[in-house]
C-alpha cells in the first residue's frame, strides 16, 4: 500500500513490544458514557474522545482524512499512536508531538490484529505494548441519553433495536457487528477487559460471559 511506505519513510518511532504490566489502562471511546469517565491514571483517548479530555496516549487508525479534524488542536504531552494507514493529514496535524507508527494487519504484514473499530484494535497494540487489563469508558456501541457520540463525529449504519437479557438498545447495523466482533476477540485474549457506562456492548459481553457458567451449573445439577 503506497500510502504505508509513504509514512513509514517519515522515519518515525515505532510501537515496539515491552515487558507484562499489572497496572489498569482506561481506554476512553467517543460513545456517550465518556463524558461520565473517570480519566484518573494511565489513559487513552481513541478518535474523537481527545476533545473531551487530555489523555496519557491517542490512537487512531481509519484512514479517512477527518481523521486529522480529532487531533486539530493537538495537546502537548500526549503520546500519539497513528497507525500507518492514516492519511498524511493526520500526521502533519501532529507535526512537533510525540508521534508513534504502528501497523494493522490488513494493510502491513507485522501489524496487529484487524478488528472493526479502533477500540478493539488499539486493545491489541497495547497488549503488544505490555498492557493486560483495560477499562473502557464510552465504548458503548449504542444510542444513550439523546447522542450517539460524546463529541460529534460520522456514524454509519441502520437504526435497529437490540434486546439483551430484557434491556432494550437502541443501536445501528455497525455497532451490532462491533458488538459481535468484540465477543468474538474477546473469547479468546489474554488480557482482561472491563466495560463501563452501560451500554450495549458492556450489556453483551457480561451475557456472553455468564452464558458458560450458567451451562456449567445446568449441568451440575
Amino acid at each position: 500500500m503506497p500510502r504505508v511506505a509513504e509514512n513509514v519513510a517519515r522515519g518515525l518511532p515505532e510501537a515496539m513490544p515491552g515487558p507484562d504490566r499489572d497496572d489498569v489502562l482506561t481506554i476512553v471511546a467517543n460513545g456517550p458514557s465518556a463524558l461520565r469517565a473517570d480519566t484518573s491514571g494511565p489513559t487513552l483517548a481513541v478518535n474523537g474522545a481527545l476533545k473531551l479530555f487530555k489523555p496519557t496516549y491517542w490512537a487512531g487508525c481509519d484512514p479517512q482524512p477527518f481523521m486529522a479534524t480529532f487531533v486539530q488542536p493537538a495537546p502537548e504531552g500526549v503520546t500519539y499512536y497513528v497507525a500507518s494507514k492514516c492519511d498524511a493529514s493526520v500526521f502533519d496535524a501532529l507535526e512537533g508531538r510525540d508521534v508513534r507508527l504502528w501497523h494493522v494487519g490488513d494493510c502491513h504484514p507485522e501489524g496487529v490484529p484487524t478488528a472493526c473499530s479502533i477500540t478493539l484494535t488499539a486493545m491489541s497494540l497495547f497488549r503488544l505494548m505490555g498492557w493486560r487489563r483495560f477499562r473502557t469508558w464510552g465504548w458503548d456501541g449504542c444510542y444513550m441519553d439523546g447522542r450517539d457520540h460524546a463529541f460529534g463525529q460520522p456514524h454509519k449504519g441502520q437504526d435497529v433495536t437490540i434486546d439483551v437479557n430484557g434491556q432494550a438498545f437502541q443501536t445501528t447495523t455497525t455497532w451490532a457487528c462491533e458488538a459481535q466482533d468484540a465477543v468474538n476477540q474477546l473469547s479468546g485474549a489474554d488480557y482482561e477487559v472491563e466495560v463501563m457506562g452501560g451500554g450495549m456492548i458492556g450489556a453483551i459481553l457480561s451475557a456472553f460471559k455468564a452464558a458458560p457458567q450458567a451451562r456449567r451449573l445446568e449441568a451440575a445439577a
